[in-house]
């Protein structure tokens, strides 16, 4: 994200999932995806994220309230339990972008500090709403997939995007990517040339509902290669996968 530096403590409910090459919590940990807490002990991020769960569940730990993502004072560490990705996720077209992670212990995080999952009554009020992207990626217009740690932000930033015609949306990628646009997605963009981008993935698309209770409405799924805004970002729509959410919630909750 190109943008705006948050105030310090302003979306807590963000996390930063990194990995290492060894488990010690004291090694070198880097980030490479980010997620949300829905819950004490539950966080959502993008299935593209997770490629092995095996070896993502052994060498990936959540790194809970780092605005200063190298801050080691401020961040609380939490191994993960468990990984359940979306059994109809398809890494090529990105169908079902989706996953929940449980860690190993609760989340020690003030209950209005949870992003809310969306209401389908919120939703329809508010889906021409201003919504806001928050994360820890690439600060400069670069290839997408190319993973640049120099250029990764080590603060938390955010980025306020307009909502963007879902059919509109897959026109624009077809005609330029020859993309197809999953059903089960948002199309979001700003005015500024403001972007998603390497290392947002996984993190919340999400609007501000009073004091400090948020919902969150995507995930940050893919977007143009260049991130420079080109391109609307695509989102994983919350909504659409709300019962998948909270039956894999109640059937894992031991």
């Amino acid at each position: 994200i190109t943008t705006t530096l948050i105030q310090c403590n302003e979306f807590p409910f963000i996390v930063s999932l990194q990995y290492s090459k060894f488990t010690n919590e004291n090694s070198e940990w880097k980030h490479f995806c980010a997620g949300s807490i829905i819950h004490k002990q539950w966080i959502l991020t993008a299935a593209h994220c997770i490629m092995n769960v095996s070896f993502f569940l052994n060498q990936t730990i959540a790194f809970v309230n780092p605005d200063y993502i190298d801050e080691i004072k401020q961040r609380k560490i939490y191994r993960l339990h468990s990984a359940f990705v979306h059994s109809k996720f398809d890494s090529n077209t990105l169908d079902n972008d989706i996953c929940l992670l449980k860690t190993a212990k609760p989340i020690r995080l003030k209950q209005d500090y949870i992003i809310r999952l969306p209401r389908s009554s919120l939703l329809s009020k508010r889906i021409d709403k201003i919504a806001i992207v928050a994360g820890w990626g690439t600060t400069v217009s670069n290839h997408r997939f190319i993973q640049n740690q120099q250029q990764q932000s080590k603060h938390l930033l955010k980025a306020k995007l307009k909502p963007w015609p879902h059919e509109n949306c897959s026109e624009l990628y077809r005609n330029s990517l020859s993309f197809i646009v999953p059903k089960k997605t948002l199309c979001y963009f700003s005015s500024y040339h403001q972007d998603s981008c390497q290392g947002d993935s996984g993190g919340p698309l999400f609007r501000h509902l009073y004091n400090h209770y948020y919902e969150i409405i995507g995930i940050v799924s893919f977007g143009g290669l260049s991130c420079d805004g080109s391109l609307p970002g695509v989102y994983t729509n919350v909504h659409q996968f709300r019962h998948w959410i909270i039956s894999n919630i109640k059937k894992n909750k031991l």
